[in-house]
C-alpha cells in the first residue's frame, strides 16, 4: 500500500447550496518537494499536523508516524490549548532527543498546524562555536594582558631602581644643584647640598626661585644645552636671612620636549 492524503473541496451552486464534493488524493512527495531548502539545515524536520495532534505528513518522511499522536507530554498539553504560534522544547517524536520546535496555525485552515523542529544540539552548535571563539579570544587577550602586566611591572621596578640610583647620585654631589622650569621659574627639585646651603626643607621648599635668582631671567638668552654659563659675584640669602656669596653655573636641559635649567652653585 502507498500513502496518499485525501483532500476535499465542497461544490456549491450559484445559490451557494451544497451540491457535492470534489475528492482527490495528494501524493506525500508533494510535501517532500515543497519543503526542500536550497541549503541543508542540520536535523531539520517539518510536520503537518491536525489540531488534535494527529500527524498527517512529515519531512523527512516516516511512514510509521503518519496518523499517530505524539507521546511527549509537553506536546500533548499543547494540543489541548493550541495557540496561533509558539516555540517549545520537547522530545522529538521520531528522534527521541530534546528538540526545539516552533509551530504556527495555517491561515484559513485553523485545524491544521505546521511544526518545524531541530535538535537542541544542532540549534546550539552555532552558539557553542561562537562562544568557543569568544572564550578563546578572551583567554588569549587575558594571557596577553597578563604578559603585558608582568612586563610593565618589571619595567616599573627597573625604572624605580634607576630613579633611586639617579637620586642617590644627585644627592651625593657635593655642589648645590637646583632644577627649575625655564618658563615659570618654578623649583622642581634640589639636592641635599642645596638644602644645606640655603637651609631649605623638603616640606617648606620655595615654589619659585627667590628674587636673588632674577639674574637668570635677565641673562636667559645666554643659556644653552651645549655649555654651562658661569655667573659670578652673586649674593643670596639663606632661609635664616644670612648673606652668602655664590657663583652660578647655569645650563639649559630638555625633558619630554620641555626646557629646564640646572643651576649649580659651586662650593
Amino acid at each position: 500500500g502507498k500513502w496518499f492524503m485525501p483532500v476535499t473541496l465542497p461544490w456549491r451552486g450559484a445559490d451557494r447550496q451544497f451540491r457535492g464534493a470534489v475528492i482527490g488524493l495528494l501524493d506525500p512527495q508533494y510535501f517532500a518537494r515543497a519543503w526542500i531548502f536550497d541549503t541543508e539545515i542540520s536535523g531539520l524536520s517539518i510536520s503537518l499536523m491536525r489540531a488534535d495532534g494527529t500527524m498527517l505528513m512529515r519531512q523527512p518522511f516516516d511512514e510509521g508516524q503518519l496518523g499517530r499522536r505524539p507521546s511527549d507530554e509537553v506536546l500533548l498539553a499543547l494540543f489541548d490549548r493550541p495557540r496561533e504560534a509558539d516555540t517549545i522544547e520537547a522530545i522529538g517524536q521520531v528522534t527521541g532527543v530534546p528538540t526545539l520546535q516552533a509551530y504556527r496555525r495555517i491561515a484559513g485552515y485553523p485545524e491544521l498546524l505546521i511544526f518545524v523542529g531541530q535538535p537542541m544540539d544542532a540549534v546550539l552548535a552555532g552558539w557553542r562555536h561562537v562562544a568557543w571563539i569568544s572564550v578563546s579570544c578572551w583567554v588569549l587577550a587575558s594571557l596577553a594582558l597578563a604578559g603585558l602586566g608582568l612586563w610593565l611591572a618589571r619595567e616599573v621596578k627597573a625604572r624605580g631602581v634607576l630613579e633611586r640610583t639617579y637620586h642617590a647620585l644627585f644627592n651625593s654631589t657635593p655642589q648645590a644643584v637646583i632644577v627649575s622650569d625655564r618658563a615659570t621659574g618654578g623649583v622642581l627639585t634640589f639636592n641635599d647640598a642645596a638644602r644645606e646651603r640655603y637651609g631649605w626643607s623638603r616640606t617648606e621648599a620655595p615654589a619659585r626661585l627667590p628674587a636673588e635668582f632674577d639674574v637668570l631671567r635677565v641673562r636667559r638668552q645666554e643659556f644653552s644645552p651645549d655649555r654651562s654659563c658661569l655667573i659670578e659675584g652673586q649674593r643670596h640669602r639663606n632661609a635664616e636671612g644670612e648673606s652668602i656669596d655664590v657663583e652660578l653655573a647655569v645650563r639649559q636641559v630638555e625633558a619630554d620636549g620641555r626646557p629646564y635649567r640646572t643651576i649649580t652653585v659651586p662650593l
